[in-house]
C-alpha cells in the first residue's frame, strides 16, 4: 500500500521526467534547426580543442579522450546536415 507522500513522489518523478524529455527536444530541435553541427565542423579545430580545455579546466570537469567508449557511440557527422 502506497502512501500519499509516496504517490505524491512518484507524480512529481513523472513530471520532471515528462519536463526533462521536453528540454532535451527543444535543445535538439534548436542544434538541428542552426546547424550547430555545421558551424562547429567549421571552426579551426586547434581553436576549439583549447577553448573546450579552457572551459572544463575552468569547470573542473572530466576531459574524454577520443578513443573513449563514450565517444564512439556519437558521432558529429551523424548530426551534420545533408546538402
Amino acid at each position: 500500500m502506497t502512501t500519499a507522500k509516496e504517490e505524491m513522489d512518484k507524480d512529481f518523478e513523472q513530471m520532471m521526467q515528462m519536463l526533462t524529455g521536453f528540454w532535451v527536444t527543444q535543445i535538439a530541435g534548436a542544434v538541428a534547426t542552426y546547424s550547430i553541427a555545421d558551424h562547429l565542423a567549421a571552426v579551426q579545430p586547434s581553436f576549439l580543442r583549447a577553448h573546450l580545455r579552457q572551459r572544463t579546466e575552468r569547470a573542473n570537469l572530466p576531459v574524454m579522450k577520443r578513443d573513449d567508449p563514450c565517444c564512439k557511440k556519437v558521432r558529429g557527422e551523424t548530426l551534420r546536415t545533408i546538402h
